[in-house]
């Protein structure tokens, strides 16, 4: 192949990819709240290809005289390829500790293989399941309508929900800040490398070194957090995302290393960009397209006003653990699984008030307790029923509500203020305490997860047994 053919190839690339990338990254933007691009941290991975997009882009134009003086071209294809790259890695390896965390999520509630007093009107949503972990050495338990077993969490499955917070910033920003400094040191350095001219850019053999060793372990950690996922079911086909990309990663990192040694002469330089620029290609189709394409084919129910054979509710009421492990199963493999614990937690809890006190009316008792509510060291009376019912509320708020919570569901700020509020001053909060979020959490499953479930095989059995 001439150069000029390799220019011409390279020419083609970049003008291609600047006509495609932003679409892709447009739409995909644009539809970053739907299923199944929601879960895959969309505007992460936006950036994240964006920087590997500049970083290639970069080094293309680098071989191609008079775009970029080789300094530059160097030191932003180095700096944006390594943030891409770290970026893609830690995206990785987030999206492995967030399926991990959904199956441990699961596990928090086990049904009972022989649910007591299931023929004498115990409540349906209390022996489907408790969504509040007890300590099985606490030697605690529901004798009032709850009729399941707690199995102790395993210390991996304890691990994970112990360590969510290695999905939000609290890990994010200082992992960035510690790598910002290296980054930009190998930046620094790979501009130096070729500092004069202006294209066909090239780096030293030390310069080519320096970069093998630091791309190469990060390749390395996307391939093991994308085996890792292996283990996992999901319904999203991230799993399937992020093999590909890591069957893409093997191949171009094979090829890198082994025209790393003489990557410093043009010929192998160059044909090493284009393809790299080639598997980028390959990867962002693989990343944006296919979710994009899901979410109007497999997820194109979102946001539907079909009639549903059967509502949420209705499901719910028939009391069938099995079927409702079913759709925690389902629910798992989408992430969601802690939506479903919360309104069965919520419903048990209702349906234990008394009906006056479902109707907002104060519920006396003649067996009172003086509980402080303000400064003044006023009192207000509580029954020790309504005391247990205001510390189950409590139990629910902090398993599901409070930020950082171990099921924390995603309802608006403002109604999360207004529960936690409540929480904190009412002494007794009434049975619409959760109202608001139960109606946002209900109407997300209702017509998303839900209506796949009833289209899954799973929901199609569920139906047909009712």
């Amino acid at each position: 192949m001439s150069v000029d053919v390799r220019d011409a190839v390279l020419w083609v690339l970049i003008g291609s990819s600047l006509l495609i990338n932003p679409i892709l990254m447009g739409v995909y933007c644009g539809r970053r709240h739907l299923q199944p691009i929601a879960p895959r941290m969309p505007l992460t991975t936006i950036v994240v290809f964006l920087a590997l997009w500049i970083g290639v882009l970069s080094n293309a134009a680098g071989q191609i005289g008079g775009i970029l003086p080789c300094w530059i071209a160097n030191f932003v294809s180095s700096f944006a390829s390594s943030i891409g790259t770290v970026g893609y890695t830690l995206r990785c390896g987030v999206l492995s500790l967030q399926c991990r965390i959904a199956r441990a999520k699961l596990r928090t509630i086990t049904p009972h293989h022989q649910t007591r007093g299931a023929s004498a009107g115990v409540d349906p949503d209390a022996s489907a399941f408790s969504a509040i972990p007890v300590d099985p050495s606490s030697g605690d338990s529901q004798d009032d309508g709850p009729a399941l077993d707690r199995a102790p969490l395993s210390r991996a499955d304890q691990w994970f929900l112990d360590h969510q917070w290695m999905t939000t910033r609290a890990f994010f920003v200082p992992f960035w800040a510690s790598i910002l400094v290296p980054t930009l040191a190998m930046a620094v350095f790979s501009a130096a490398s070729d500092p004069a001219t202006w294209g066909p850019c090239l780096k030293t053999p030390l310069a080519t070194l320096v970069a093998q060793v630091w791309a190469v372990p990060w390749n390395l950690l996307i391939v093991f957090f994308s085996i890792r996922l292996v283990v996992c079911v999901d319904g999203f086909y991230i799993k399937r995302e992020l093999l590909s990309v890591a069957g893409l990663s093997v191949v171009l990192l094979v090829g890198y290393l082994i025209s790393g040694q003489v990557a410093y002469y043009l010929i192998t330089y160059k044909n090493l960009i284009i393809a790299t620029y080639i598997t980028l290609q390959i990867d962002m189709f693989v990343v944006f397209l296919m979710p994009i394409a899901l979410s109007y084919t497999t997820f194109s129910n979102q946001g539907s006003d079909d009639i549903l054979p059967v509502t949420l509710d209705a499901f719910l009421d028939r009391g069938d653990k099995t079927l409702v492990q079913a759709f925690a199963e389902f629910l798992c493999r989408e992430f969601a699984v802690e939506n479903l614990q919360f309104l069965l937690a919520v419903r048990a809890h209702a349906r234990r008030f008394p009906s006056a006190m479902r109707r907002g009316k104060r519920w006396k008792s003649q067996t009172m307790t003086k509980v402080p509510i303000d400064a003044d060291d006023t009192c207000r009376l509580l029954s020790p029923a309504e005391a247990e019912l205001a510390d189950e509320a409590s139990s629910i708020y902090n398993m599901f509500i409070a930020s950082g919570a171990p099921l924390e569901i995603n309802i608006s700020g403002d109604d999360k203020d207004r529960i936690s509020n409540r929480i904190m001053f009412d002494a007794a909060p009434s049975a619409d305490i959760f109202d608001d979020a139960v109606r946002q959490i209900r109407s997300m499953l209702e017509f998303g997860a839900f209506h796949r479930f009833l289209r899954s095989e799973d929901g199609r059995r569920a139906l047909q047994s009712g």
